[in-house]
């Protein structure tokens, strides 16, 4: 039975994005990002952005997972949460199936590279808070339906690969299931 949501958490830099949007391009699956969410109200520099904010930005994308499940989507992927809410996942998708994906890197330089590289979409370049967030993900305990992956070696393809080998591990062969309606 094919997930209702795949959550991804990595720190800046490690490459959730460019994973879900490598995902997205083989299945179409759905995609919401978090902060995009909060551009629709948070002033351009985002200097009015707060924990309360950010908290109810989260809420409208749990909700918005629950109704794409309603309407039969599956696999939607969700990303750039705070480590605060991956820990309410459980409460917030009460009924649905998901998998919370984390990404690591092992090698402070990787990161770097990964962080600062100026083809990278984010403004976010602060590699000090980056690299103590990425190790929290790799030293704490596993939450409910986590699995976590080591991005250090890899290639975006390889990494693209892994986590949909994954997913089918966890859910059988994927492929165009997000589709509508």
């Amino acid at each position: 039975m094919a997930k209702d949501a795949i959550i991804f958490s990595a720190a800046p830099g490690v490459g959730k994005t460019t994973v879900a949007l490598g995902l997205r391009s083989q299945f179409g699956w759905p995609y919401l990002e978090l902060g995009r969410i909060r551009m629709t109200y948070l002033d351009p520099q985002w200097k009015t952005e707060n924990p309360r904010e950010a908290q109810m930005s989260f809420e409208i994308l749990c909700h918005m997972i629950h109704r794409f499940a309603d309407y039969g989507l599956k696999h939607t992927m969700a990303l750039d949460l705070f480590p605060e809410h991956l820990t309410q996942i459980p409460s917030r998708l009460t009924g649905l199936d998901y998998l919370i994906i984390s990404l690591g890197v092992k090698d402070k330089q990787v990161h770097r590279s990964r962080l600062l590289n100026p083809a990278r979409d984010s403004g976010y370049r602060d590699l000090e808070r980056a690299w103590a967030w990425n190790n929290s993900i790799l030293s704490r305990e596993l939450l409910p339906h986590e699995i976590v992956v080591d991005t250090t070696d890899d290639t975006v393809p390889e990494t693209v690969e892994r986590v949909r080998q994954i997913i089918e591990s966890q859910d059988g062969p994927v492929g165009m299931q997000g589709t509508p309606l």
